[in-house]
This record gives C-alpha cells, sequence and structure tokens, in this order.
C-alpha cells in the first residue's frame, strides 16, 4: 500500500510544480509583450513630437503687451524690468527678455 500511495503522490506535485512554471512563463510572456507595446507606442509618440515643428516663443501676448516665455502670463504693473529687458515672472519665477 505504501508504494501505491508514494508514485502518486510524487506525480500530484510533480504536476503542481509544472502547473505552476506554466503560470509563471504565461505571466512574464505577457507582462514582456505589454513592456514592449508601452514602449513602442511611447517612441511612435516621441517621433510624431519630433517631426512636428516647434514654434518660436515670443514675450508679446495677444494684447501687444509683453508676457513670460515659460508659462505665458502678462507683466504685471509692479514688475520690474531691467535696462536689458530682463524681467522676473511673478508666477513661474522665471527669467525672461523682452527683446525676444
Amino acid at each position: 500500500m505504501l508504494f501505491t500511495i508514494v508514485p502518486i503522490f510524487i506525480v500530484i506535485i510533480s504536476c503542481l510544480v509544472f502547473a505552476g512554471f506554466l503560470f509563471n512563463f504565461v505571466t512574464i510572456f505577457r507582462g514582456h509583450r505589454q513592456v514592449r507595446q508601452f514602449t513602442s507606442e511611447m517612441l511612435d509618440a516621441a517621433r510624431r513630437e519630433q517631426s512636428q515643428p516647434e514654434s518660436p516663443r515670443r514675450s508679446v501676448d495677444s494684447d501687444g503687451g509683453y508676457a513670460c516665455v515659460n508659462c505665458g502670463a502678462s507683466l504685471g504693473v509692479n514688475t520690474e524690468v531691467s535696462p536689458s529687458g530682463d524681467f522676473k515672472c511673478q508666477y513661474c519665477n522665471s527669467w525672461s527678455n523682452v527683446n525676444q
């Protein structure tokens, strides 16, 4: 009786181990496919963005006044402008030049 139970137990354990390996293989393959799909989408988006010409940034807004090149905010009344035309945006704290 002992000799019939042991081989059955070994077969059951080996089937469970094989099923575990198979499950891991399928999971890894599926994850690899998703990573490849994600990277190809990102590369396509980067190529599309690179092919579009970048519009030049201007420091003049639509009202004819000056605006920040970084965020597009208009110059406030209290904004100090240096003699060379440099000013610091009150919103994003970046430096711009009105002569650009």
